[in-house]
């Protein structure tokens, strides 16, 4: 990433996380939500896009995020590539 920041997320089953990191590794700041799952899709990508939110700005070097990622603890059906 060269003096850039990238940004990781996580969705679990309780929590969201997102965290900023540059590109030695180091952890600028982390974020983190609870998961409503009465709030189906719709709110994890409202809490993600609000922990983002509250991300930017944290790195010098975030306008210029070199690389991003997402994990999660759930199946992906391979046809359609779709979360189960």
């Amino acid at each position: 990433m060269s003096g850039r920041c990238g940004l990781g997320v996580e969705i679990g089953g309780t929590k969201i996380q997102a965290a900023v990191v540059r590109d030695d590794g180091t952890v600028v700041d982390i974020a983190a939500d609870r998961v409503a799952p009465a709030a189906g899709a719709e709110g994890v990508r409202r809490s993600i896009a609000a922990l983002v939110a509250a991300l930017q700005g944290r790195c010098p070097e975030m306008a210029a995020i070199a690389a991003a990622g997402i994990g999660f603890g759930g199946p992906v059906g391979r046809g359609g590539g779709r979360v189960a």
